[in-house]
């Protein structure tokens, strides 16, 4: 169901309360005014003027609260649909130098992508996986019109490490949250064994070597984990500040997702991320110096990364 009334918040309910006593107010300064008219008295007729005016003021404030109920219901019913669509129109509005690239160099592609993420975003459910490229366009419009602290929980999986322009624009939106200021929380979940291989490469050094006032890096060790945990994260998730949960699918080298919206879903992978930081450790130059064999100046060269 669209409308939940648990979901209502409570300026919703003061506007509408507003509304419903200005309603009130306008019909009995009506009523007052009506009496007036069958008074004689001069200071009753004074009051005219005064009854005239109160009764426009109210009329005014009837049609603003009235606007401002049809706005909230209206963003209230289409929700996060709504939001995201937004979302996505700013970033595609932005000086991006991926879709720079892509409408400079490949038009006819550039174009099919932006009407395909739209009409993906009309028929948005929690339960549909969207395909790579607009899974990855979803991705960089939550990340770019970010207002809230980021977590995200990485599974390295194999299929993550090819070289793509769209690996290495979720990169840099990813780092550019400096910038804006939001806190992004990264927990890589790896096997111990793999740590040399799977952590020690090109792009989590750009993450190592970024302002860590707002990118905090964390390591989990997977064999630590229990199966139970293993299988709720399943192929990794992007939990955007209580708001919405990108879910990670991977399959035949290629990486596609959901969007869980629901609002006890987004609370039960918050919950899962908060279980993980009993398990994790910083990935910082103490962690590097026990675990990476090799210098920084020799990581593996691995390109760009995703969730």
């Amino acid at each position: 169901m669209l409308f939940k009334w648990k979901e209502i918040r409570p300026k919703n309910i003061l506007t509408v309360l507003a509304e419903i006593s200005t309603i009130i107010a306008l019909i009995l300064t009506w009523m007052m005014y009506r009496g007036t008219q069958n008074t004689q008295t001069t200071s009753i007729q004074a009051l005219g003027p005064v009854m005239f005016a109160s009764v426009i003021a109210n009329i005014i404030m009837f049609l603003f609260l009235s606007m401002t109920i049809i706005r909230a219901l209206f963003i209230h019913v289409n929700g996060k649909q709504y939001q995201l669509s937004k979302k996505f129109d700013a970033f595609s509005k932005s000086p991006s130098p991926y879709l720079t690239d892509m409408k400079r160099t490949q038009e006819g592609n550039y174009n099919a992508l932006i009407e395909r993420t739209k009409k993906a975003l009309k028929n948005l459910d929690d339960s549909h996986a969207f395909d790579e490229d607009v899974y990855y366009m979803l991705l960089y419009s939550l990340f770019f019109a970010a207002d809230g602290a980021i977590n995200v929980v990485s599974i390295l999986d194999d299929n993550e490490w090819v070289s793509t322009p769209e690996e290495d624009e979720f990169l840099r939106i990813n780092l550019a949250l400096v910038d804006k200021r939001i806190h992004l929380n990264r927990i890589f979940v790896v096997d111990e064994l793999d740590v040399a291989t799977k952590l020690n490469t090109k792009s989590i050094q750009s993450f190592i070597e970024a302002d860590h006032t707002y990118i905090h890096l964390f390591v989990v060790f997977r064999d630590k984990l229990s199966i139970n945990i293993i299988n709720d994260i399943g192929s990794g998730f992007i939990e955007f500040y209580n708001y919405m949960v990108a879910c990670d699918i991977f399959a035949n080298n290629e990486i596609r997702g959901t969007l869980k919206t629901d609002v006890k879903e987004v609370e039960r992978y918050n919950k899962l991320y908060m279980k993980l930081m009993e398990y994790y450790q910083p990935l910082n130059q103490d962690f590097k110096q026990r675990y990476f064999p090799v210098s920084s100046a020799t990581y593996h060269k691995t390109p760009s990364f995703t969730p």
